[in-house]
């Protein structure tokens, strides 16, 4: 499977909110780096990703144009949802605030063996902290 199928795939089933296909696109092994952390498996991003899902019910992926280049892929992923649920993150949990957030956040990749092997999601986490009103 080609680069693009592959980021195709998961940025498909990021846009239908289907936190199972996204995960069906990682390798089981696949390195995620994330603002404030980092993840060195799907289930540590699997975790991650859930808590963003349960926290805003009505969240909303919208996908730019997809990049692509050799092996890596990236584009910018327009994030917008009313946060009604705690949302647990590696630095603490921030309970339920009600407000909304609007934010786009980069997203890149390295696909090897029809997997996502690298991950690197970027956005203004200070920003985002500020849209609850914690940061």
């Amino acid at each position: 499977m080609e680069t693009k199928e592959v980021a195709a795939r998961y940025f498909a089933a990021l846009e239908r909110n289907d936190l199972d296909g996204v995960i069906a696109t990682l390798d089981p092994a696949c390195r995620a780096e994330v603002p404030g952390t980092v993840f060195d498996s799907r289930e540590e991003v699997r975790a991650w990703m859930k808590s963003f899902f349960d926290a805003f019910p009505d969240i909303r992926h919208s996908i730019g144009e997809l990049e692509v280049d050799g092996q890596r892929a990236a584009v910018d992923v327009h994030v917008d949802g009313t946060q009604t649920e705690p949302l647990v993150t590696p630095q603490g949990t921030i309970p339920a605030t009600g407000k909304p957030i609007d934010f786009t956040a980069r997203n890149e990749m390295e696909i090897a063996s029809d997997a996502v092997a690298r991950l690197r999601i970027d956005f203004d986490a200070a920003g985002f902290m500020r849209q609850l009103g914690v940061g």
